[in-house]
């Protein structure tokens, strides 16, 4: 099992119900290749964590690098994970809202900042991501994926 984070600047705008339709996209697509993670969107960025088999993570990645509506600014690769933090999400749609009960999205803003300027080490950039899906992971519990239910 491995793990990918990136971080991508839009080239559309998004509005939530955007974010939403593209949330249930990758979650019918994820779910078909036994992926998951979730998505964080804010200041026309978008920030995604991915956990999978080796193939079908280059696949998706292939995929997203392809992608018009955004340019990607960093990919992060995590590396070998001993089990997924998501294994209940094949994609998620995290809003600001949910990270803001937990006290993150401080902390998401900063590894978006992080991985968008070069200056920060590897190592640096995921401690920072390992740290916020592990918080992230809690969510999970009684909260449906964005394809399988609406949300508030």
């Amino acid at each position: 099992m491995f793990a990918v984070a990136y971080v991508s600047k839009q080239k559309n705008l998004f509005c939530e119900r955007d974010l939403i339709a593209l949330a249930s996209a990758a979650n019918t697509r994820n779910s078909q290749l036994d992926i998951t993670g979730y998505l964080f969107h804010k200041g026309g960025y978008f920030f995604q964590y991915l956990e999978g088999e080796q193939e079908p993570l280059s696949i998706l990645m292939s995929s997203i690098k392809r992608d018009p509506r955004h340019c990607i600014s960093r990919i992060v690769e995590i590396g070998e994970i001993e089990e997924r933090s998501f294994a209940v999400w094949n994609m998620r749609y995290v809003t600001p809202d949910e990270l803001d009960e937990i006290n993150l999205e401080d902390i998401a803003q900063d590894v978006i900042l992080r991985m968008t300027r070069p200056t920060f080490s590897e190592d640096m950039v995921k401690d920072r991501i390992v740290a916020i899906v592990r918080r992230i992971a809690e969510l999970q519990t009684g909260r449906p994926e964005i394809g399988s239910a609406q949300p508030n």
